[in-house]
């Protein structure tokens, strides 16, 4: 009887109580070289890359439609990171999960000049439970003969892979930028967009 009206059940005191819900999604991603660059045959300018790309959920609830974006574009110059249409293979490799983690290849990815581009590097129906991450392996080749080929000023051949997934509960899109290396939030304080974590992943020594 809130109102001390002796009358528990009068205008407005017969209130439901509410309990709600705080839900933070958040995804984080890395990237490094895992191999190469190595020249398929001496002297040829053809040049094997393989890039290693860590997602993990981050937040306090299950990541639905989870999405990596891997288009190849230089972040520093938002040129083509070999030159357009100079990579010439480009493939999606193993796939490791963890956690519970259900991701698949897109077996449409495709970022050379022949054919459709596309840069999903998923199939986009994935989900990553809470702590729970995946290992993707991409595979390209690279053609360092043509004349739009860049010149390495000194900082690498860069490039980012965007990490983008939807919360389960709240309904609320989440993207990353990927910082390299293999530590999605690399400071340990579980923000990966936090200060230091949107370093560039970058190629150099090309043997040549």
């Amino acid at each position: 009887d809130p109102n001390d009206d002796g009358n528990p059940g009068g205008p407005g005191e017969d209130d439901p109580t509410p309990v709600t819900f705080t839900f933070a999604p958040e995804i984080g991603v890395a990237k490094q070289v895992s191999g190469g660059p190595t020249e398929t045959t001496p002297g040829s300018g053809i040049f094997d890359i393989s890039y290693l790309l860590t997602v993990e959920n981050l937040g306090n609830e299950t990541l639905n439609d989870v999405q990596l974006v891997e288009d190849f574009i230089d972040p520093l110059t938002n040129n083509s990171t070999f030159g357009d249409g100079n990579i010439i293979i480009s493939t999606v490799g193993t796939i490791t999960l963890t956690g519970g983690a259900n991701l698949t290849a897109n077996v449409n990815y495709n970022v050379t000049a022949v054919g459709a581009v596309d840069t999903n590097v998923l199939d986009g129906g994935g989900t990553l439970p809470v702590d729970a991450s995946a290992t993707v392996l991409i595979n390209i080749q690279v053609d360092t003969n043509q004349p739009d080929f860049p010149t390495d000023t000194g900082a690498g051949y860069n490039n980012q892979v965007t990490a983008s997934g939807t919360g389960a509960n709240s309904g609320g899109g989440v993207t990353d930028d990927s910082d390299n290396g293999v530590a999605p939030a690399p400071n340990g304080d579980g923000d990966p967009g936090g200060p230091g974590d949107e370093r560039r992943g970058l190629v150099s020594g090309w043997g040549r």
